[in-house]
């Protein structure tokens, strides 16, 4: 019986003591979350200002801009949410699955100048001498990171500037979401997306790692009808056997 005293005392002992530090953890946690809602709430009066300030011009022309730097921090980062806007369904990054086709005669595809838009636009905001600028940033990442795709193509394998834009966020817009954001290798430089230039061999893309596009220009397992060189930051149409018929052709 004296032994079990022992062992339950110390078992008191001990819970006492850890019981402050945990009530401190827990206090600071939902002071955080707290935080983190509120500054999420008044995202949205931001995003409606900067919108009304978007620049002129096709949707294309608007990304050009943006993966260029052109302009102030708000100015990019208002252009870069008319993006957004024009291209996700509602405006919902979570939605990114949803986007396909390109930009002609430009030949860009939709589905990587989405994740420009994204991952430049919170780039600018985080820029931005305004409080509520952060928060507008993480509500267009964490959307986006809601896309089971999305999370695999623009965060498991993402740009070094991508991996600097999280870390800042947590530093700017705490806590990180829930088993924290979602990490990988880093590959390539911003932007993801480019005109198509030239033509590959889907041997030789497979070589070299390159990940393909199908013909909506949407990233795919396997072949497709193109093929994004990440590391380089070039996009290729991939030969078929008519193609190869006529002449072949690998840009460098």
């Amino acid at each position: 019986m004296n032994r079990m005293w022992k062992w339950t005392c110390l078992f008191l002992l001990v819970l006492g003591m850890a019981a402050p530090a945990a009530a401190g953890t827990i206090e600071e946690w939902a002071a955080a979350i707290e935080a983190r809602d509120a500054g999420m709430a008044r995202a949205g009066s931001l995003r409606a200002e900067l919108l009304s300030r978007a620049g002129e011009g096709t949707p294309v022309d608007l990304w050009r801009r943006v993966v260029r730097g052109e302009g102030s921090p708000e100015a990019l980062a208002a252009d870069a949410l008319a993006l957004v806007d024009h291209i996700f369904p509602g405006g919902d990054p979570s939605r990114w699955e949803e986007v396909k086709g390109f930009w002609l005669p430009a030949d860009v595809p939709v589905s990587l100048a989405a994740l420009d838009a994204v991952f430049h636009g919170a780039a600018a905001l985080l820029l931005m001498e305004d409080d509520r600028a952060p928060w507008l940033a993480r509500s267009l990442v964490e959307a986006l990171a809601a896309s089971d795709r999305g999370r695999t193509v623009a965060f498991r394998t993402a740009p070094a500037e991508v991996r600097a834009l999280l870390e800042e966020l947590a530093v700017q817009a705490p806590p990180p979401p829930v088993g924290g954001w979602p990490s990988g290798t880093a590959l390539g430089n911003l932007p993801f997306a480019h005109a198509v230039s030239g033509w590959i061999t889907e041997t030789r893309a497979t070589m070299q790692n390159m990940t393909f596009l199908n013909a909506f220009g949407v990233p795919v397992g396997g072949g497709g009808a193109y093929a994004w060189d990440r590391e380089r930051g070039r996009l290729y149409r991939v030969l078929d056997s008519e193609d190869r018929k006529l002449w072949l052709f690998y840009d460098d």
